[in-house]
């Protein structure tokens, strides 16, 4: 009908690179010309332990070790995402383990292939039933590595949790998302493990394209 347009998005969601070459943003910024223009919220997640960036100086860095956290429990609802974002000339090395935190050990542990884009399911020995799938990718409209992992878990051993390890191939900065619907992350106070931050907790579509007003 020719008349300006104002579309509110109280939108968001976690998957994604969170810093404006999604699909989706792409097509938001596009979108937007005169008398066109989309508003995005920034989401509630301010307080959510879902997110780790840790910058790594070189490959003889430490690993980055987190647990998921998930917060209905393994098995009442052992599903969720979480994803892997990683500066596109890092290199990484990605692991799944099972940890028994009453020992204070590693019980089950598996490398994901990344020179491969099959998904790949994965899975953590007689501690945890179900699997995790893992999927891999260098983003097409970012050069970032990227690496989506969905959980279909449906049981657990007390004492015991599933994590992700990060080994450094190349310096880099890393980001881990949690989807902050089903799982979290979380280092369970336990040294030698990376606690979440949240240093960049604003959510996709509204706080990440670039001609959005958030």
């Amino acid at each position: 009908v020719g008349k300006p347009a104002v579309v509110n998005l109280s939108l968001g969601t976690h998957a994604g690179p969170h810093d404006g070459t999604s699909p989706f943003d792409r097509m938001a910024d596009q979108l937007q010309g005169a008398g066109r223009l989309l508003v995005g919220s920034s989401g509630n997640f301010g307080l959510s332990d879902f997110h780790i960036r840790h910058i790594f100086t070189g490959e003889t860095d430490a690993p980055l070790s987190t647990f998921l956290d998930f917060y209905y429990g393994v098995s009442t609802y052992g599903y969720g995402d979480v994803e892997v974002w990683a500066d596109a000339d890092m290199q990484f090395e990605a692991k799944l383990f099972a940890y028994n935190t009453f020992n204070k050990e590693v019980v089950a542990e598996a490398t994901i292939d990344l020179n491969t884009t099959e998904a790949q399911q994965i899975s953590l020995g007689n501690k945890v039933s179900g699997t995790i799938t893992a999927a891999y990718e260098i983003s097409p409209y970012n050069n970032k590595p990227h690496l989506l992992l969905s959980a279909a878990l449906t049981g657990m051993r007390t004492n015991h949790q599933v994590g992700i390890t990060i080994v450094p191939k190349k310096a880099g900065k890393v980001d881990i998302w949690a989807d902050n619907i089903y799982i979290g992350l979380t280092s369970n106070d336990i040294e030698g493990f990376t606690a979440p931050t949240r240093d960049a907790t604003i959510a996709e579509i509204g706080g990440t394209a670039k001609r959005i007003l958030t």
